[in-house]
């Protein structure tokens, strides 16, 4: 149906008016402020340059209505809007002199920090009375969202909702005065509990303490309730912010975080969550060391196989969790066959041929060398080549133990008595797993 307004936005705003009348028959709230974001929505799709008109009809809507938990809601969308807008014209805004001392009635002279006080002061409202918004299943605002998702059991409150809608919009505006600095207090990786307790630090102003507020009120809301899933998922979720919040050692603090998350829920089947983020910390810092110069295969094979061992742990403990496949592709992925050739983009005449030839989980592979009876540039132009012939072959060193097979890095050599050089060759690489790479070079 959205694709078909946007295709007809003037139907969508004729619906929206029908629901609008309907809303007030039955004194529904959810459906008026459904038919608010329909109108809205597509008016701005016909002409982008409605903002003021449309913010100044949000704001009448919100002046109107008298249901607390709708208020909050009109608040939510009355600061997407607002940070729209701004968002949308932020090179002319910034441009402008800030203004202090008064608040223009047009919108189109506010200056960048009207905006962010603005937007601001709509999260805040958007988020009150939190117990009304704490008691409001998301359900009964249906209405308004696109489909009802499995990630909204974990968060099943329109506070929940609101919150993590409020700390989108202030992540998504840049404003100058959203400034965002980074921090290495330890209060960002602290466990849920100490984190709720403690005061945030002063160093952290604008937007990054109101986000870090939001964050603890939600912890704190989500601590008194019986459902350790929608806990755990918002802990997460502020990790993640923490780390890219965080200036120092921001890998390292936030896997022990995981590990002590880990640790501390492996009794629930909810941890696989937490697994999954832990293992995915473990194969981003294997493959940073892959790619290391000075990277040992045997240490290489070791942190694989910690890997496969830390997943298979999860898979054992609950193989019927929803989600388990989270740690049963990262298995997948570790147990996979690779295989990777780099070579020169030129080689001279009469120069040996270095290649680098690194693979996992293969027992061996051979190296091909296929001659092409043409020019350079007529081999370029070519759509359509016919197969060269072969012209020579390398057997590749097959693995003396098991760890060989897991990684092995060679570097053959091709010379002149390799080949039959004109301009052009083929290297190709054939493994026993059906796994080709096809490679050109032009001498």
């Amino acid at each position: 149906l959205t694709a078909y307004y946007y295709r007809y936005p003037q139907q969508a705003i004729k619906d929206a008016e029908a629901l609008y009348r309907q809303a007030i028959k039955n004194n529904d709230t959810p459906l008026l402020i459904k038919s608010l974001i329909l109108k809205t929505t597509f008016t701005l799709a016909i002409d982008h340059e409605d903002y003021p008109a449309i913010l100044s009809e949000v704001e009448k809507y919100l002046s109107q209505e008298t249901d607390s938990a709708g208020i909050a809601v009109i608040n939510s969308y009355c600061a997407q809007l607002y940070a729209e807008y701004y968002n949308n014209n932020s090179y002319l805004i910034n441009q402008r002199t800030p203004v202090t001392d008064y608040i223009p009635e047009d919108i189109a002279s506010w200056s960048s920090n009207i905006f962010a006080e603005k937007i601001k002061k709509c999260v805040a409202a958007s988020l009150l009375p939190a117990r009304k918004l704490q008691e409001t299943p998301l359900s009964a605002y249906k209405a308004i969202l696109t489909s009802l998702t499995p990630a909204d059991s974990l968060r099943p409150t329109l506070y929940d909702f609101l919150c993590y809608r409020a700390i989108n919009i202030l992540l998504q505006t840049n404003t100058p005065g959203f400034a965002e600095p980074s921090s290495d207090s330890p209060l960002l990786f602290a466990p849920a509990d100490e984190f709720i307790a403690t005061p945030i630090p002063a160093e952290l102003k604008g937007r990054p303490a109101t986000i870090l507020q939001i964050w603890q009120e939600l912890l704190r809301f989500r601590k008194k309730q019986a459902n350790l899933p929608a806990f755990l998922a918002t802990d997460l979720d502020r990790l993640e912010y923490a780390k890219k919040l965080s200036s120092e050692d921001r890998d390292s603090l936030y896997l022990k975080a995981l590990q002590e998350l880990t640790q501390k829920y492996i009794g629930s089947p909810f941890v696989i969550e937490v697994m999954a983020k832990e293992a995915n910390e473990y194969v981003q810092a294997l493959s940073s060391f892959t790619f290391g110069q000075s990277a040992d295969p045997q240490q290489l094979i070791k942190e694989k196989e910690k890997i496969i061992n830390f997943c298979e742990k999860g898979i054992h403990l609950y193989p019927k969790y929803t989600r388990i496949n989270l740690l049963r592709s990262i298995v997948s992925e570790m147990k996979a066959p690779k295989l990777s050739l780099q070579l020169p983009e030129v080689i001279y005449p009469e120069e040996k041929v270095a290649l680098k030839l690194t693979s996992q989980n293969l027992d061996n592979a051979t190296l091909q060398i296929y001659r092409i009876d043409l020019t350079t540039e007529a081999y370029e132009q070519l759509k359509k080549v016919q197969m060269p012939n072969l012209a020579g072959h390398l057997n590749l060193p097959s693995p003396k133990n098991g760890a060989d097979r897991n990684r092995f890095n060679i570097q053959p050599t091709i010379s002149k008595k390799h080949l039959w050089i004109r301009e052009c060759v083929l290297i190709g690489v054939s493994t026993t797993k059906g796994m080709a790479i096809l490679m050109s070079i032009c001498f």
